[in-house]
Formats: C-alpha cells, sequence, structure tokens
C-alpha cells in the first residue's frame, strides 16, 4: 500500500487572519506512478504514465483537484475551473504540472 498522506494540524500560533509570518508544511502524496507535492496554496503534480496504465493515478489526481482547488486554479498562467484543471492535465500526461491558487 501507499503512504498515507501527512496531515498537518498547528496550535493556536499558526491560526491569524492574515497570510503574513505563517508557515506552511509541504505534503508529499505519493501515487503509483508519480507524486503530488503540496506547499502552501500551490501542487505539483508528477506523473510518469499515461492512459490506462496511468488510470489510479488519475483517480487520485481528479479526487485531489476536486477537494483542493474547488474553485479552480491557474495553471500555466492561465485560470481554470477545476473540471478544466483535470481535463488538461489528463489530457497532457506524462508531465509535471503546477497549479497555484
Amino acid at each position: 500500500m501507499p503512504a498515507a498522506p501527512v496531515i498537518a494540524v498547528g496550535n493556536n500560533q499558526y491560526f491569524a487572519t492574515s497570510w503574513s509570518g505563517l508557515v506552511f508544511s509541504m505534503i508529499d502524496i505519493s501515487l503509483p506512478h508519480g507524486t503530488i507535492r503540496v506547499a502552501g496554496q500551490a501542487a505539483t503534480i508528477q506523473c510518469a504514465k499515461r492512459g490506462a496504465a496511468a488510470r489510479g493515478d488519475i483517480v487520485s489526481i481528479s479526487k485531489f483537484i476536486k477537494k483542493h482547488f474547488k474553485l479552480g486554479g491557474f495553471l500555466n498562467q492561465r485560470k481554470m475551473t477545476s473540471q478544466r484543471l483535470i481535463r488538461y492535465i489528463v489530457g497532457h500526461l506524462p508531465g509535471t504540472f503546477v497549479i497555484t491558487s
């Protein structure tokens, strides 16, 4: 089984009304043929396969985007909805994709 995702829980010093001074932890999510790295408001998705070989990766990537980028994000300096992000990434596998919100 792949490694479980890391859940970062901070104490009271991390809760604030502004983003200045906050420290974000880096989270790695393992995929069968790649990784998803989350750092703050950005995610880097890497996948080395496409098509039927990447079926498990595609499902994991879709769930991740639907959960963490519900309102969409920026990919290649273009604003995209979450559904468009999924379609773009699946259509351009294999590769590395950086999504920011």
